[in-house]
C-alpha cells in the first residue's frame, strides 16, 4: 500500500513539471513558427488576424490524406495560392505544377488508385479550379491554362475513366 501512495505522490509531483515543459514546448514552436514567417506577417500577427485576410495575401497549400500509399507532389509560384488537396483512400498520386499571379484549387480523390496530373506554367491568367474524382482507377491530365479554363470543374465520378486536357 505504501508503494502505491509513493507512486501517487511521485506522479503528482512530476505532472506539474510536464505540463510547464509541454506549454514550454508549445511556445517555443509558437516562435519557431513565427520566425518562419516574414515580417510583415509578424507584425500583423494578433488574435483579430482573420483567416480570410491571410488568403487574401498569403501562399497556403493544405494537404489531407487519409489512407495508405497517397502522393503529392505540389510545386507552386504565386504571389496569391490558396491549394487544398484531399486524398482518401489507398494508393492515390497527384502532381500539381502552377506558375501564375493567383491560384485558387481544390483537388479531392476519393477511392483507390486515382490520378491526377496538373501542369500549367506562366499563365497570365488567374487560375480557379476544382478537379474532384470520386471512384477508382480513374486519371486526369490537365496541361495549361487559357481564359476558357480559368474557371474550370472538373468532375470524374465511376471507375476505369480516363480525361485528358490540353489548354493553349
Amino acid at each position: 500500500m505504501k508503494s502505491i501512495i509513493n507512486c501517487i505522490v511521485f506522479a503528482l509531483l512530476i505532472s506539474p513539471l510536464s505540463i510547464a515543459k509541454a506549454q514550454e514546448n508549445e511556445s517555443s514552436l509558437l516562435l519557431l513558427n513565427k520566425s518562419l514567417l516574414n515580417n510583415e506577417i509578424i507584425s500583423n500577427w494578433n488574435d483579430s488576424f482573420d483567416r480570410e485576410q491571410l488568403i487574401q495575401k498569403y501562399n497556403l497549400i493544405h494537404v489531407s490524406q487519409i489512407g495508405s500509399f497517397n502522393y503529392s507532389d505540389v510545386k507552386i509560384v504565386s504571389d496569391i495560392s490558396n491549394i487544398v488537396i484531399n486524398q482518401d483512400g489507398t494508393n492515390n498520386q497527384m502532381e500539381l505544377y502552377k506558375s501564375a499571379h493567383e491560384i485558387n484549387q481544390t483537388i479531392s480523390q476519393s477511392g483507390d488508385n486515382n490520378f491526377v496530373s496538373d501542369f500549367s506554367l506562366y499563365s497570365g491568367n488567374k487560375i480557379n479550379m476544382l478537379i474532384n474524382q470520386e471512384g477508382n482507377n480513374l486519371s486526369l491530365f490537365n496541361n495549361g491554362t487559357n481564359s476558357l479554363s480559368k474557371n474550370m470543374q472538373v468532375i470524374q465520378k465511376g471507375n476505369g475513366a480516363s480525361v485528358i486536357i490540353f489548354n493553349h
